[in-house]
């Protein structure tokens, strides 16, 4: 019998499991495919960001920098001079990093979010990485996130797929 009094067609399935299982399953696995192809991506690109702010970071910084002083040789007389490029440079440097070093453990979280979902494992694990992923400052790119996050939230905050997460608990072990 499965929660709806009905008779169980597959007799090998756990008794707790009945083909409401299977539709939670099939309704988790394309956002749990969407969230792990994010956080690969974002991974990627969180990793060619931490190369290029520690390797080469004059192709990151050096545009910017000249940009702001043309636009500050028009602006108003009191406002103080742009740093000279090299202090400049350390400090733009430093920040790229610390940013991106965030951004892929940010994006690593999202993947194994995505990963927990497809496995109905790990429900807390799942709800975080949708919110990093939604979360702008998170990730590599903030804007494909925003509609993967909101898509996996409303797929875990179903009821089905939360009984699912529940009665798909590992076992406990017994002691001998």
């Amino acid at each position: 019998m499965d929660d709806f009094d009905n008779e169980d067609p597959n007799p090998t399935e756990p008794e707790d499991r009945g083909p409401w299982y299977h539709a939670a399953v099939e309704r988790v696995r394309p956002a749990g495919s969407a969230l792990q192809f994010y956080g690969i991506l974002s991974v990627f690109l969180a990793v060619v960001m931490l190369g290029l702010s520690i390797a080469a970071p004059d192709t990151l910084i050096r545009g910017g920098y000249d940009w702001q002083v043309e636009a500050k040789k028009g602006g108003p007389v009191g406002e103080p001079p742009m740093p000279p490029y090299e202090e400049y440079r350390k400090s733009m440097q430093m920040w790229y990093i610390i940013s991106s070093a965030v951004q892929l453990a940010c994006s690593g979280l999202i993947f194994l979010g995505g990963s927990k979902m497809k496995q109905l494992q790990g429900y807390g694990t799942a709800i975080a990485g949708s919110i990093m992923s939604i979360i702008p400052c998170t990730n590599s790119c903030c804007c494909v996130g925003l509609p993967i996050g909101i898509w996996a939230i409303m797929v875990l905050l179903n009821a089905d797929v939360k009984l699912a997460f529940s009665r798909n608990l590992p076992k406990p072990q017994e002691n001998y």
